[in-house]
């Protein structure tokens, strides 16, 4: 926790006291958007707020209960000092604010009233990505989203209503925050995907023939806008609809692989090289052909990075599972070392 406190000095536009609330889900609503504006503003600001929620969570799960509320009050209380030379020049002032205090009120009250009930609509924030470009955002509810490249996500300012509804165009993955009580949606130009907290990659636009979803955690429901059925998915599972034909098919994938655009990482856990070599035809578009003396027993455990190059992932695991490669345009031949 002493971590979290030296972080929180440095954060500057957002309020201390916020960011501690955000984790503990106790901040307001005007404070959640806030933190959540401050978050989406930069790169830099994203990789300082998933760092606090790192160490926060780490820190919850490994100290006592006694001696993170303990951090907790330190951390409070260096926010107090901090604060209290501020305060101290606003107090001469109050004998003047005070008979303003009236007139500020009615002001602001008016105010309130015409934003109000001119427009009652939740304001809707939309974020895009380019060519080549991927973006990571935090939603109103916490929630975690990965733009792919040429994808828009539009949703309102804050989830007001009975279900957390997003519209998606194009390629997007998502870490939902759980809520029982507020499914989470996100609707495509063909199909739509329902949950209540769980991580998965969904692909929709309206220049796609077909939609996908790969599901790595929890649970979710896919659903054709056109009322092509309801399909409930486990982890592991993908369910595609063709959007000329509106049927929907479910199969096995490895949804890890489905998703690698996100952050460029596989977890591999006792894979052999057959299972590596189709996981690579698939993220590189080639063809391997592995000769017959290759030995299935040797496998790769650990987590393997996605490279530019084909090659620079091969010359990687040739050391470890020890093999020979040789490459002819997308073709691929392996043979034992």
């Amino acid at each position: 926790m002493k971590d979290i406190i030296e972080m929180n000095e440095k954060i500057g536009m957002v309020n201390y006291k916020m960011i501690w609330n955000f984790f503990e889900g106790k901040c307001s609503d005007e404070e959640k958007k806030t933190v959540l504006a401050w978050v989406n503003e930069s790169k830099q600001n994203m990789e300082q707020f998933l760092k606090l929620e790192e160490i926060y969570f780490l820190g919850r799960h490994n100290i006592s209960d006694e001696k993170c509320d303990r951090a907790k009050q330190k951390f409070l209380q260096r926010i107090e000092n901090q604060e209290k030379g501020r305060k101290l020049k606003s107090i001469r002032l109050y004998s003047i604010m005070r008979y303003a205090a009236v007139f500020v009120g009615v002001l602001v009250l008016s105010i309130f009233a015409y934003l109000h009930f001119s427009n009652e609509n939740n304001s809707m924030i939309r974020f895009a990505t380019a060519e080549g470009e991927t973006k990571q955002l935090v939603l109103p509810d916490g929630s975690k989203v990965w733009l792919n490249e040429n994808t828009s996500l539009e949703y309102p300012e804050n989830f007001e209503d009975d279900i957390r509804l997003l519209s998606l165009n194009g390629e997007a993955y998502f870490e939902v925050t759980s809520n029982k009580h507020k499914p989470f949606v996100v609707k495509g130009s063909t199909m739509q995907i329902e949950v209540l907290g769980t991580k998965f990659n969904f692909k929709s636009s309206d220049k796609c023939r077909i939609a996908e979803a790969s599901l790595l955690e929890g649970e979710i429901k896919a659903s054709g806008n056109a009322n092509e059925g309801l399909i409930t998915l486990s982890p592991g599972q993908k369910v595609e609809l063709n959007a000329y034909t509106r049927q929907m098919k479910v199969s096995n994938t490895d949804a890890e692989i489905d998703a690698i655009w996100h952050n460029d990482f596989v977890q591999l856990k006792n894979a052999n090289i057959y299972d590596i070599a189709l996981m690579l035809e698939r993220i590189y578009n080639v063809n391997i052909v592995l000769s017959p003396e290759i030995n299935k027993g040797n496998t790769y455990s650990g987590v393997l990075q996605k490279k530019k190059n084909i090659d620079e992932v091969l010359d990687i695991l040739s050391h470890t599972i020890h093999f020979n490669y040789v490459i002819n345009k997308r073709n691929i031949f392996i043979s034992v070392e």
